[in-house]
């Protein structure tokens, strides 16, 4: 059965051994520069101070100037999916790109770069290709919860008060499990379909479906253990990021910086998922015995 705790100590003790054993400065901003990259798709902190003076006159003139308010809304948005999606790219190479230098305790960056780019992109377009099936889905889901609220609205009204609350019972448990099951899912891709599709050289599609038929039956107790783990860890790197942030005025929250500084707490996590990936199935194991020599040319630290 495999041991979250295990896991926890594996993955603290190559914390230790990558980024202490010994402490290397400039390993540490090239091995940051991969987790930099690596979380580019991880979105954006929007902070806010109320709203500017200046936005009244700009409504006034959104009502003036409608359809020309409307097609630069329009550009923006296109400006910034594109962005969005050209960070999703360069995040894909990036998450193999740090998963191999994590495994190999190395910090190459051009090699693996050119290396992984045709995973990275099988990746890439397989979340697009997720991404919009769920969007589309949770779209259709609306509109048939909508459609049904407004055609069921009599027979709602002529239930007595036992079924009206039975009734939305029945509409808030299956909306949990719908919301539980996406967020389980969520992080299933995130914490192993990169390293199933690393270790065994498969494509997303295939790395999923090894994933719910190999790995997935037998070991659904321990995945909840697992991340009731993760979620405890989380919160207390959570406390020691925005702890150190203010205890930096804020320095340790600018975007490649903060890879930098948080990057035990990215190792560790990275580590704790490949230990649990190798109880589940030994043939995952992902550490070497002996550590690997960079390639030549590489970008070393």
């Amino acid at each position: 059965m495999p041991s979250v705790v295990q896991s926890t100590r594996s993955a603290i003790h190559h914390t230790e051994r990558i980024l202490f054993s010994p402490f290397e400065i400039q390993r540490w901003f090239a091995l940051g520069f991969t987790a930099f990259l690596a979380n580019l798709g991880g979105g954006f902190q929007m902070h806010s101070n109320g709203l500017p003076k200046e936005w009244p006159a700009l409504g006034e003139w959104i009502q003036a100037h409608l359809p020309l308010a409307i097609a630069l809304g329009i550009a923006l948005l296109l400006l910034v999916l594109a962005v969005l999606v050209v960070l999703n790219w360069i995040a894909c190479r990036g998450q193999f790109m740090f998963l191999d230098n994590v495994i190999h305790n190395r910090t190459a960056i051009r090699e693996p770069w050119q290396r992984f780019r045709q995973p990275a992109n099988q990746l890439f377009v397989f979340q697009l290709i997720l991404g919009a099936g769920i969007l589309v889905g949770l779209l259709l889901l609306v509109g048939i919860g909508a459609g049904g609220a407004i055609f069921l609205r009599p027979v709602f009204e002529q239930l007595g008060h036992a079924g009206r609350i039975t009734a939305i019972a029945v509409l808030v448990v299956a909306a949990l499990a719908l919301f539980l099951g996406l967020i389980f899912f969520a992080l299933v891709l995130q914490d192993f379909l990169v390293p199933l599709m690393y270790l065994k050289n498969l494509k997303p599609t295939d790395a999923l479906r090894a994933f719910l038929r190999d790995l997935l039956p037998g070991h659904g107790w321990d995945l909840c253990r697992f991340y009731l783990m993760k979620l405890l860890l989380g919160l207390g790197a959570l406390i020691v990021i925005v702890v150190g942030g203010c205890l930096t005025c804020c320095i340790g929250f600018l975007p490649y910086l903060s890879s930098v500084l948080t990057l035990p707490i990215t190792v560790m996590f990275t580590c704790l998922n490949l230990d649990f990936l190798a109880q589940m199935d030994p043939s995952l194991e992902a550490f070497p015995v002996q550590e690997t020599q960079p390639c030549a040319g590489d970008t070393q630290a």
